[in-house]
C-alpha cells in the first residue's frame, strides 16, 4: 500500500500525470553518420576484428566506439564474422594399456 503523504506529494510534484508510451531516445545510441562510418571502415578493411576497428574509429573517426557497439552493428548488417575459438586441449582423451 502506498503512504497517502506519497501520493498527495507525487500529486503535487506533478509525477502522477499521463505520460507519453512513445519511446524515449537513448542517450548513448549511435547516430546513423556514426553507424554508417563503422560499416564503411569494415567494408574497407575486412580483415580486421571489431576490437581493431573500434580502435581505429576512435582514433580517427572522431568519436568513441566499444567493441561490443562495433559487433553489434557488424552483426545487424550481416558484416560479422564468426569467431569460434579453437579448443587447446583434445575434447577426449583416450587411455592407452601397456602391453
Amino acid at each position: 500500500m502506498l503512504p497517502k503523504s506519497t501520493y498527495y506529494r507525487w500529486q503535487s510534484q506533478g509525477t502522477l500525470a499521463d505520460r507519453s508510451s512513445a519511446p524515449r531516445r537513448v542517450w548513448n545510441r549511435l547516430l546513423e553518420e556514426e553507424e554508417s562510418t563503422i560499416i564503411a571502415n569494415a567494408l574497407l578493411d575486412a580483415d580486421l576484428s571489431p576490437r581493431q576497428l573500434a580502435f581505429r574509429i576512435t582514433d580517427d573517426g572522431g568519436f568513441s566506439v566499444s567493441e561490443s557497439t562495433v559487433y553489434r552493428i557488424l552483426k545487424r548488417n550481416g558484416l560479422a564474422r564468426s569467431c569460434r575459438r579453437s579448443s587447446r586441449r583434445p575434447k577426449s582423451i583416450t587411455a592407452r594399456r601397456r602391453a
